[in-house]
């Protein structure tokens, strides 16, 4: 009996320790695979967010030309908002995959306002007196103004002003 007492007193931390180092590796693993997973798909976010940035300032560069264009009555040499229209549609179908919800709310958004400027466009291309050039001027001003917002609630939800508090971003 005595034997089994002193067996059990060896082999019962023996085998606790043992039990406790194959869990405690089992954990770590699982922590650190998703981890792993979660890390990859964040660096796919950044990507697609950073993608759907570099379209979003494209498109206000191109609505403030055109919007300088028309105030010097030079509205043919500027880009067509059509082709605007276009490119922003082809980017931001391509990068949702990886968007938030409220980012996909906020480009959904943002699209009706671009789109509220392609239809002036073609409508003023139908019947120019009706639309003056100060109302496509008015359009042209949302649309680049929706634009920085929604720069900056990309830059919210991706964490930059987390990264670098300095940054003087407000919240949306």
């Amino acid at each position: 009996m005595a034997f089994l007492t002193d067996i059990s007193k060896t082999v019962i931390p023996l085998f606790a320790a043992l039990g406790g180092a194959m869990t405690g590796s089992y954990l770590t693993y699982r922590f650190q695979r998703k981890d792993k997973i979660r890390d990859h798909l964040f660096t796919h976010k950044v990507k697609s967010y950073s993608i759907l940035a570099e379209c979003i300032v494209v498109v206000k560069r191109d609505i403030d030309d055109k919007r300088g264009k028309i105030r010097v009555k030079r509205e043919d040499d500027a880009k067509t908002i059509t082709a605007i229209w276009d490119y922003f549609r082809k980017v931001s179908d391509e990068q949702t995959l990886f968007l938030s919800d409220q980012t996909k709310h906020d480009l959904l958004i943002l699209e009706g306002i671009i789109f509220e400027a392609f239809n002036m466009e073609i409508e003023r291309i139908i019947d120019i007196d009706n639309f003056s050039d100060a109302e496509m001027i008015d359009v042209c001003g949302k649309v680049i103004e929706d634009c920085e917002d929604f720069i900056k609630k990309l830059q919210n939800e991706i964490g930059v002003n987390a990264v670098n508090p300095r940054l003087n971003i407000r919240k949306f």
